[in-house]
């Protein structure tokens, strides 16, 4: 699992919040752009690394977002519902039958600098 420090953002937020303005509502934007653009290169390496035993995992890949007066979130991943969504922690962190594919991790490491750069534009603009 991945862990970002969001405190200095969060305290930002407290005070955007204070002064009237939703952090949520402009920054919500800029966390679905993100998460979409994980969810993207997710599903494509996942079809390079799934092979043909795994050929409609990546289809199961997707995110959901929502925001509320402090931020915006995003949960992305397989959906156990849609098929093959359920071996997702197999393809992921592998299994006795075949080693860990990793390919979440690389997607957000890949998306990372964007996702910075893209908040640090908008909090410039805010303040």
């Amino acid at each position: 699992m991945i862990h970002v420090d969001t405190s200095e953002l969060d305290a930002l937020a407290a005070d955007l919040v204070a002064s009237g303005q939703s952090i949520g509502q402009r920054v919500r934007p800029v966390v679905q752009r993100g998460a979409l653009n994980v969810k993207n290169d997710w599903r494509e390496r996942a079809t390079r690394s799934a092979g043909a035993h795994g050929r409609l995992y990546p289809l199961s890949i997707g995110y959901e977002s929502r925001e509320d007066p402090t931020g915006a979130y995003a949960e992305i991943g397989p959906d156990s519902g849609r098929p093959q969504g359920r071996m997702g922690r197999g393809f992921e962190y592998g299994s006795i039958n075949q080693p860990a594919h990793m390919d979440f991790l690389a997607a957000a490491e890949a998306e990372s600098p964007r996702f910075a750069k893209a908040l640090a534009d908008l909090l410039g603009g805010i303040l």
